[in-house]
């Protein structure tokens, strides 16, 4: 279920001991010269929303936080980037609201690499405030790891950021976002990257 459609009624009905919070957290920066700026937000997205079409009585799904850390991408306009110390406080006080509503397990998914710093740092001021909940964080691509080696048909550079995995995710996600015109061949690592 998605926290956003419920009314506060419905979630003091919840069971907020049972009922795990899904915090889905991304980034706004280019991809290449053929993905949108949106890429790592649409991924996350789609991977929460099949999440909650499997299992929507077990979670209660967040919007995704599309702001992340991006300064690495600042060279590329229409990138936008949260300083690290507001991007953890962001995190930081948006499980902090869950925790303050009553969910004792909040489970962070990260879209973007470059907020795994920010999300680590996150999670131990967190944890040194918050010792009788639980609050867990994990890049998705680390989860699948194992799925994806298995499927992936690039070369060892060229299934990262703009690469084979992200393209055919947005190509299955929002087509019509890509441009096909653009692509380059795996291992090559474009200039954007």
């Amino acid at each position: 279920m998605k926290l956003g459609e419920l009314s506060w009624p419905d979630v003091a009905q919840l069971d907020k001991g049972r009922v795990v919070a899904v915090y889905p957290i991304a980034s706004f920066e280019q991809h290449g010269p053929h993905l949108p700026f949106l890429t790592d937000t649409l991924e996350v997205t789609e991977i929460i929303e099949r999440l909650d079409q499997r299992i929507p009585d077990n979670i209660v799904c967040l919007p995704t936080q599309w702001l992340g850390y991006s300064f690495h991408h600042m060279d590329f306009g229409g990138s936008l980037t949260a300083t690290s110390d507001t991007h953890i406080g962001m995190i930081v006080d948006t499980v902090s609201s869950l925790i303050a509503g009553g969910f004792l397990t909040t489970l962070i998914v990260n879209g973007h690499g470059g907020n795994r710093a920010d999300m680590q740092v996150a999670l131990q001021k967190l944890r040194e405030h918050y010792r009788e909940v639980r609050v867990y964080g994990v890049s998705w691509w680390e989860a699948a790891h194992p799925q994806l080696e298995q499927i992936r048909e690039a070369g060892p550079r060229g299934w990262g950021h703009a690469g084979e995995m992200e393209t055919s995710m947005v190509m299955a996600i929002r087509p019509d976002l890509v441009h096909a015109d653009c692509l380059q061949a795996d291992g090559i690592r474009p200039e954007s990257t």
